[in-house]
């Protein structure tokens, strides 16, 4: 996808329409063939991160958009004044027991990376991953273990 993106403007631009759209589901797969590019051609995609606010604030109940969105996020680097409102949201949905498995692994990842510069952050959100494995992990072995994983990096972060 990235080579037909580099090298037709109009497919591009027919891509980056259908993204802002208004259609969840048309949204929601082409978040998930964004997925396949590599890290390094992701910013081809401009303004990736504000899209994909935009999207998951707009269908906060698509399951597809709020996963593979973040799913997204977790790889690109995120604007300094996005965020606050990254974490935010993300946080937020860290919180709800309804979001998927597979969208808090991702959420936990997004939060961590912004919340290393900012040990209060870190803190809150270390209490948030454990309740998490609390309420989740038994029966969950992919928020067990990234919960874990991501708790890991906390407490090494706290230590420095």
């Amino acid at each position: 996808m990235a080579k037909e993106i580099y090298a037709d403007e109009a497919f591009a631009s027919s891509i980056f329409k259908k993204l802002e759209s208004g259609n969840a589901k048309v949204a929601s797969n082409i978040l998930w063939s964004f997925r396949s590019l590599k890290r390094q051609e992701l910013p081809i995609v401009h303004n990736l991160c504000h899209k994909i606010l935009c999207l998951i604030e707009e269908f906060p109940e698509e399951e597809g958009i709020l996963r593979d969105g973040t799913a997204l996020l977790q790889e690109i680097q995120i604007p300094e004044d996005l965020q606050s409102k990254v974490f935010d949201m993300c946080f937020g949905f860290l919180q709800n027991s309804t979001s998927s498995i597979a969208s808090k692994a991702f959420l936990m990842t997004v939060c961590y990376r912004i919340a290393e510069s900012f040990p209060e952050l870190l803190k809150e959100l270390a209490l948030q991953i454990q309740e998490n494995i609390f309420l989740q992990g038994s029966t969950s072995p992919g928020i067990y273990t990234r919960g874990n994983a991501v708790l890991k990096k906390i407490n090494q972060r706290l230590r420095k």
